[in-house]
């Protein structure tokens, strides 16, 4: 399958070709609306824990950026979209993942992967996208019971940029600070140089390191 009109976050576009993972499930959640955005979070567990299944080393190097991405050695191999539905009942959420091939990203920040060429290992979309299910459905298991702190903890230990200097690039207000950890709906919190915290949930952010 060729998905020729991908979408990603805030409109962008998401090219995912022949032979990579494209996928979609609606859930219904029970918790409240206002938590559904933390589904995010959830899927890039999830995300990472399916290919982890494929490797028989350490997946350290399987880190996420907030708030949708998944990144490996600085590169994008994955992207996340969560949408409510027209009637507020439920929840798309989108995955894809660059198994066999990878767009060149226009921008000077960073560039994409694909797991073939990184790990020398072609994983079968059908055969991934079950297991990828499961483990979201896993991961939501843990959240009705544990609850988003736990969820939270575990995200943060894989997170990208943690205690960099960050700089927002899209938002009407600058903001610069260092990144220190997610807010109770999986908001991105900056501090910052006089200890005055900001909470984000949307905007993109970039640690400043890349924009010199």
């Amino acid at each position: 399958m060729n998905q020729k009109n991908g979408r990603g976050r805030m409109g962008n576009r998401w090219n995912s070709s022949k032979g990579n993972l494209h996928f979609s499930t609606l859930i219904k959640p029970k918790n409240r609306i206002k938590f559904w955005p933390q589904l995010s979070f959830i899927s890039a567990l999830a995300v990472k824990s399916s290919l982890s299944h494929y490797l028989i080393a350490k997946d350290d190097n399987i880190k996420f950026k907030w708030p949708n991405d998944i990144f490996i050695d600085n590169k994008k191999i994955s992207g996340i979209l969560i949408e409510t539905t027209s009637d507020q009942k439920a929840v798309v959420v989108g995955i894809g993942i660059n198994l066999i091939n990878n767009p060149d990203i226009k921008n000077k920040y960073w560039k994409s992967i694909n797991f073939l060429d990184y790990f020398g290992i072609k994983i079968i979309p059908e055969e991934i996208s079950q297991l990828l299910l499961n483990e979201i459905m896993n991961f939501i298991k843990i959240w009705y019971v544990k609850g988003f702190p736990y969820i939270k903890n575990l995200w943060i230990k894989d997170a990208l940029f943690l205690n960099e200097e960050m700089c927002s690039v899209d938002l009407k207000q600058n903001i610069k600070g260092t990144f220190i950890g997610l807010g109770e709906l999986g908001q991105i919190i900056i501090q910052d140089k006089n200890n005055e915290t900001t909470q984000l949930s949307t905007g993109t952010l970039l640690p400043t390191k890349l924009m010199k």
